[in-house]
């Protein structure tokens, strides 16, 4: 592996300023933008996960969680998530939270929807490096996402901050492994800067989930259609089989419905980063 990339002094001091309270030093900021600029293009990692986590709470406004992040809100974070899926998935939450384990293969880092210091809602998103022809591009796979209170948009304000941030991160896909029961929630979820692929991907044969899939005018297939091909392993030696990596449950376990933000030139896409700022 070559060189890793490291975070200058000012970007994490800025970062820690956002987190900690809201604001940033504006003599800094143009200079710490052109250095994130630089560091997501490169294929190369950040020297720790909490520098890579520091970038992209820059980029949200503090909605990413890292080391300086106020310890209540990472508590409260950590809250909601375990009163939803700790009771199968603890081991999985405390190694994203705990920064382990995720850093030699893959990235992650937690989303909050903050709101006058409450924490409404948070996530577990895990990035890929999937290797593509000539290049590398990105994924992005939403693990785990709970809110403090069901039905009051807590979920969707989250959504839409994680898909700002994927259109100034330059993803090329954001998979969501969907229950069935969470299926209504994210097809309604479309949008123009971040649609839903036209094909939903499950193999399973609920009569319920088949009909809610078409419901929302949605076509469905066992493996993936030709353009999202590239973002899984395909196993060419059995056409009617593919595998799931990199990614955490099957088409089995899960539906996957992929989300594709939009996708902008070099130029446009610097200025989504420092439209926040300058």
């Amino acid at each position: 592996m070559g060189k890793l990339l490291v975070l200058s002094i000012y970007t994490e001091q800025v970062a820690n300023e956002i987190s900690l309270t809201g604001n940033y030093d504006k003599s800094l900021i143009q200079d710490v933008l052109n250095e994130i600029i630089i560091l997501l293009k490169s294929d190369k990692k950040m020297q720790s996960i909490d520098e890579f986590r520091k970038i992209l709470s820059i980029l949200s406004m503090g909605g990413i969680v890292h080391n300086s992040t106020p310890i209540y809100i990472i508590k409260d974070a950590y809250k909601i998530l375990i009163n939803s899926f700790g009771k199968n998935n603890k081991t999985d939450i405390d190694a994203v939270f705990k920064g382990i384990s995720y850093n030699q293969n893959y990235r992650s880092f937690i989303i909050v929807f903050l709101k006058d210091h409450i924490v409404y809602a948070s996530g577990i998103v895990i990035e890929h490096q999937i290797k593509a022809k000539n290049k590398r591009i990105n994924t992005w796979e939403l693990q785990w996402v709970s809110s403090l209170q069901k039905n009051k948009g807590y979920g969707s304000s989250l959504w839409k901050l994680l898909t700002k941030l994927a259109l100034k991160r330059h993803i090329a896909g954001i998979l969501v492994p969907a229950t069935q029961k969470a299926l209504p929630f994210w097809l309604k979820q479309n949008s123009d800067l971040c649609p839903i692929n036209e094909t939903i991907l499950l193999d399973n044969d609920s009569k319920e989930t088949i009909s809610i899939v078409k419901k929302f005018g949605y076509k469905i297939k066992n493996r993936p259609c030709k353009n999202l091909s590239s973002l899984y392993s395909i196993n060419k030696s059995n056409t009617s089989m593919f595998k799931v990596n990199p990614y955490k449950w099957s088409i089995k376990d899960t539906i996957h419905i992929w989300f594709l933000p939009k996708q902008y030139p070099d130029e446009i896409n610097h200025s989504l980063i420092k439209s926040n700022f300058l």
